[in-house]
């Protein structure tokens, strides 16, 4: 089930990005990014993307340990593992307003904070789709086409867990959110 959301997300992105005309001018390039967030949160966060005209493909892998405070859960750690790919269309070529659209794929581990018992520990692989906004601040000039470093906040919005899935933990339930809001603060290198 999982795989045929997977394969109508990539097929609508590849369509949506086919369908609309791209400038002349040949404006290609790579980008790297990451989330600092995610290394205070004990985990990781790299990004690869690639932008033509107006539209900009990610792929990245990320993992946290997610904060009581997010999940809603003080008895239980969470550790989240996952990689995404995102299509974003901006409204100027590089910088400023981007909205767009996200699919994840992630591996959840949640177990009580009381117990060392790996027998308790409960893992979870949910597949997600989502819609984004964002703005991007390059911090290159205008005359070298904004190459260099750039700061890019945005929010996951209408994100949908397309499994969400419960378990009973020491006598407690866990139960995943079927709708999520994730926002949080990318920094990156345009080439």
């Amino acid at each position: 089930m999982r795989q045929k959301y997977i394969i109508t997300l990539l097929l609508t992105l590849t369509i949506a990005q086919a369908s609309i005309a791209q400038d002349t001018k040949n404006d290609n390039h790579f980008e790297f990014e990451t989330d600092p967030i995610a290394f205070i949160l004990k985990g990781y966060s790299a990004h690869l993307g690639y932008q033509t005209g107006h539209f900009r493909w990610d792929v990245g892998v990320y993992g946290v340990e997610v904060p009581s405070f997010f999940s809603g859960y003080d008895n239980f750690d969470i550790r989240s593992n996952g990689a995404g790919i995102k299509l974003d269309y901006l409204f100027q070529k590089r910088k400023g307003l981007l909205v767009g659209i996200e699919s994840n794929i992630s591996r959840e581990r949640v177990s009580p904070k009381s117990n060392d018992d790996k027998d308790l520990t409960k893992r979870f692989t949910n597949v997600s789709l989502g819609m984004r906004v964002g703005y991007r601040w390059m911090l290159g000039s205008k005359k070298n086409d904004y190459k260099g470093l750039y700061i890019f906040p945005w929010v996951s919005f209408l994100s949908v867990n397309l499994n969400p899935q419960s378990a009973i933990i020491q006598g407690e339930e866990y139960k995943q959110k079927t709708f999520s809001v994730f926002p949080t603060v990318h920094f990156g290198y345009s080439f």
